[in-house]
């Protein structure tokens, strides 16, 4: 599975469960689903991460996933529980 989807699908779980999920989390499901980064290395929480949330965002939009592009947006948080910056300009 693509990670942009992994994303999606996690953000969607999370709505369903009342919960969020700051990046750091977000790395260690990332790296448990045998997920990688563009590199080839595994996720830690930092840039990584947060690129990804965003092409997932997008991904959710090109693909008409409104509800899934504003979990993603709204659920999966920075360290301080808000909007990670890679998509306050887009949620």
């Amino acid at each position: 599975m693509q990670s942009k989807i992994y994303v999606g699908n996690l953000a969607d779980e999370l709505a369903s469960q009342g919960k969020t999920m700051d990046s750091q989390q977000l790395a260690a499901a990332l790296n448990a689903a045998g997920c990688k980064t563009c590199t080839g290395k595994t996720y830690v929480g930092g840039r990584g991460t947060d690129k990804l949330k965003s092409a997932a965002y997008d991904y959710a939009i090109k693909h008409n996933k409104l509800s899934t592009a504003k979990n993603i947006a709204e659920l999966l948080v920075d360290k301080k529980g808000q909007t990670p910056w890679c998509l306050r300009y887009k949620a």
